[in-house]
């Protein structure tokens, strides 16, 4: 049975086998439910803490059987560690490092061998893509009021995110695409202290879009 190291619910080891199902029947135990796990997951997250292997190695075996609404859920919970032992939601990480301080992380090695169903079916993506690098750009500015001079640290996250976007931007073909880029860019802007704005207005520039091979 699947111990789920809970004050509200737990396991009791039992034999393999026949012997195993039929104690569990004749004891009339509970199979443990997705319900419950997210519940223990949830209990675990308001601690200040992340689940244990045993119940990510859970999600990972009977990932197919979990319901939408519980994938969803599983996305905003604090599911693998970022980095200094703290837990984050999948939403911050990557399969490869992201260049992007503390604000985005790298799964360990280890997790991304032990859970590979569950990291597809939460999305979990390579590398950062334009969504990420825009997000990022947006909670830096958010991080900072007036007056106040952002760290090198973040600076360096920040002109990162901006050389990024401005490749991706010069890669799209169709005005749709362009403006799809540039509206959150220009949120960010008005967000950002002076400085900054010089930056955005640079990735906001019409550039000329490279001609294609023929």
């Amino acid at each position: 049975m699947t111990r789920l190291n809970s004050s509200r619910y737990c396991g009791l080891p039992a034999r393999g086998g026949q012997d195993r199902r039929a104690t569990i029947q004749a004891l009339k135990f509970a199979a443990v439910s997705q319900d419950q796990v997210l519940a223990q997951v949830r209990d675990l997250n308001q601690g200040g803490r992340g689940p244990s292997t045993r119940i990510l190695s859970w999600l990972n075996r009977h990932v197919k059987q979990l319901r939408t609404d519980s994938i969803e859920a599983l996305r905003k919970l604090k599911l693998f560690e970022g980095s200094s032992q703290q837990f984050v939601t999948p939403r911050v990480l990557f399969r490869h490092p992201p260049e992007l301080g503390r604000w985005r992380f790298a799964l360990s090695d280890g997790d991304q061998r032990a859970y590979p169903a569950l990291l597809d079916a939460l999305d979990v993506e390579e590398r950062p893509q334009v969504a990420d690098f825009q997000a990022v750009l947006r909670e830096i500015a958010q991080q900072y009021g007036d007056g106040q001079q952002p760290d090198k640290d973040d600076v360096t996250v920040a002109q990162h995110c901006l050389r990024s976007l401005t490749e991706m931007y010069s890669r799209f073909t169709t005005p749709e695409e362009r403006a799809a880029l540039v509206h959150p860019l220009q949120t960010c802007r008005s967000r950002s202290r002076p400085r900054t704005h010089r930056r955005l207005a640079y990735v906001r520039a019409e550039r000329p879009v490279p001609r294609r091979s023929s």
